[in-house]
């Protein structure tokens, strides 16, 4: 019998049992989801009742069914994490293991209706993020509309000060749901779930825009692709797109195990278009080029690592996001059956 533990009383004993691993990973992720346009949706579903009653009891529906939606898509990121401490994964994590328990590196401590916040490994941030919008999309709810949300990722120190990263979560998330907005006055399309996320390997100054605006934008444009879509047909700043160009960052032969080059790639992209295409053929790159966007439009993206931004009608860079995510990232796929751990497999 596995046992697992968790709390939702935060202390500092707590963060390091999230899966801190000495001397490696000290980073812990605030995870902050928020469904988009409730009150407009709860507005429109009581302007179909006829009476008191059938008003009193469609909200009292659709308000339990969108609190559902909510647990079941937490739920479900809860089972990913059992997965993983169980080896059932592709990805080997260092679990937090004492007096023959197994502690989770996942806290959920805010849950209910379509307001969620999380706490987990900062190397599972944004891979459990992504996988809770996904889940809270497929729920069904009483008004039959689909459900889309945003979610902001604040990856910071473990013990930094965790009322200032929580509101940076909720900063972030903000952003998202503006990215949405923006979005739908620009194309004309409809809600869709975005995410959002800050790495901060030190203390932070300034509010988002004033982080980005100092950190980010350098002579060609803006270094940084956040918002993405968590999903999109057509634009290549979505999840999946980037959670596979980070992948390829992790695992392709020629970037795989050669930290120094990949730094090098992140300050010529500082630098620019030029620089960056200049650099790729410098080191022989200049055959398979950086990890492409499969949603990319423009041939010479994945050759000098910039492209148009329509959004703002500037320069955009796709990659330096990506580098800066790889100590982050773990994906969350399931091993076939052929590759499954013995049940007695130890982790370290």
């Amino acid at each position: 019998q596995k046992l697992f533990r968790f709390s939702l009383r935060i202390t500092s004993y707590d963060v390091d049992d999230l899966g801190r691993t000495e001397g490696k990973s000290s980073y812990m992720a605030i995870v902050h989801a928020d469904g988009n346009g409730m009150g407009d949706r709860f507005k429109e579903h009581g302007r179909k009742c006829k009476t008191d009653r059938e008003y009193i009891t469609a909200m009292r529906e659709l308000s339990k069914t969108v609190n559902q939606a909510g647990v079941n898509a937490l739920k479900k990121v809860a089972e990913r994490v059992i997965q993983l401490a169980d080896g059932k994964l592709q990805e080997q994590f260092a679990i937090t293991e004492r007096d023959g328990e197994k502690y989770l590196p996942f806290r959920p401590i805010v849950y209910g209706g379509d307001d969620v916040t999380f706490v987990c490994d900062g190397r599972l941030g944004l891979s459990l993020a992504a996988l809770y919008l996904k889940e809270f999309a497929d729920q069904k709810v009483a008004d039959g509309k689909d459900l889309t949300a945003c979610a902001g990722i604040a990856i910071v120190k473990t013990h930094y000060p965790f009322a200032r990263a929580y509101q940076l979560s909720e900063a972030l998330c903000r952003n998202a749901k503006n990215f949405v907005r923006s979005e739908k006055e620009r194309l004309g399309i409809s809600d869709f779930s975005a995410l959002d996320w800050h790495i901060a390997p030190s203390g932070l100054l300034g509010s988002i825009s004033d982080i980005r605006q100092r950190e980010y934008q350098v002579t060609e444009g803006n270094l940084t692709m956040r918002p993405l879509y968590l999903q999109s047909d057509s634009d290549w700043r979505n999840w999946d797109d980037f959670s596979e160009v980070v992948n390829k960052f992790n695992t392709h032969r020629d970037w795989t195990n050669r930290r120094n080059k990949v730094i090098a790639l992140r300050e010529q992209l500082r630098q620019g278009s030029e620089k960056t295409k200049q650099f790729l053929q410098v080191y022989g790159l200049n055959e398979n080029y950086l990890p492409q966007f499969s949603k990319a439009k423009y041939d010479d993206f994945y050759q000098c690592g910039w492209t148009d931004d329509p959004r703002t009608n500037t320069r955009v860079c796709g990659y330096f996001d990506a580098i800066e995510a790889m100590e982050f990232h773990i994906p969350l796929k399931e091993k076939t059956d052929g590759d499954l751990l013995p049940e007695n497999a130890t982790f370290e």
